[in-house]
């Protein structure tokens, strides 16, 4: 009789399709990353094959969500769940205030740097031009800011706040991990000495479990997707501006969001 309510209970429990969402994101990521380094080299490092790569492979959350929507998302079609993803009314104060604030910190940042390297100098950033700039907006667009935001924020986010009660930061910290350590290959790929190497990870884990807690907060405070996307484009577009002239210096950029 106890056998046949224990079995009883496990069909009547709904399955948790989550989990594997989580893993499945993970592997397709790992296995795409695999294919784009490997075609980079067969390419003899072509920058543009690594960036086209990369941008694909940043979709990689998306995709899988679309793919497993009616397992994760029971109840509404996909086409009503992206609708509503983009329709609570953007307040564009926020949006400025978070550009701002971005801005002013990793801005910040770089002049810290200047006063720890003599190598670097102000008058790099004069090395920047329009189509560099116009290259850098276009790929943190097409990247993390528009590949990534509808798995991690519009549905994973959503999800943790459910299942804890509507408690945001603990939420993003739980997507914040999810995040990071999705980025394992490319922490390997740098190729840094094995002390350097858990240094970088460090920081970068702790810089996404922040940025993660800045995105959390706002989306709670207007749940428009275009929120998370619009921080996580602001946040890639100043470091990728900005990585070339900090060089190896250890920092905050360091910590940056790849993809």
């Amino acid at each position: 009789m106890k056998e046949q309510t224990t079995e009883l209970n496990k069909q009547s429990k709904p399955k948790n399709y989550t989990k594997r969402y989580v893993v499945t994101t993970y592997l397709v990521f790992w296995l795409g990353i695999l294919l784009v380094g490997v075609a980079f080299l067969l390419s003899n490092q072509n920058s543009t094959v690594m960036n086209w790569g990369s941008a694909v492979a940043s979709w990689v959350p998306t995709i899988i969500l679309m793919v497993m929507f009616k397992k994760l998302v029971p109840g509404t079609t996909r086409r009503k769940w992206i609708k509503d993803a983009f329709a609570p009314r953007l307040k564009f104060g926020l949006l400025i205030i978070i550009a701002l604030s971005f801005i002013i910190s990793i801005g910040g940042t770089y002049v810290v740097m200047l006063n720890r390297n003599s190598q670097l100098s102000v008058n790099d950033l004069r090395n920047l031009t329009v189509q560099s700039l116009a290259s850098a907006v276009f790929f943190a667009i097409i990247q993390g800011a528009t590949g990534e935001e509808a798995g991690w924020r519009g549905y994973l986010q959503r999800y943790f706040e459910d299942k804890t009660g509507g408690k945001v930061i603990r939420s993003a910290l739980m997507v914040g991990l999810i995040w990071s350590f999705w980025h394992t290959p490319l922490w390997i790929s740098t190729g840094l000495p094995i002390i350097q190497m858990l240094l970088y990870i460090g920081t970068f884990i702790v810089g996404n479990l922040c940025l993660a807690v800045i995105i959390a907060v706002c989306y709670s405070y207007c749940r428009n997707l275009i929120v998370p996307m619009w921080i996580h484009f602001i946040s890639n577009f100043l470091s990728t501006i900005l990585e070339p002239y900090v060089g190896d210096v250890p920092s905050v950029l360091e910590a940056r969001c790849w993809l």
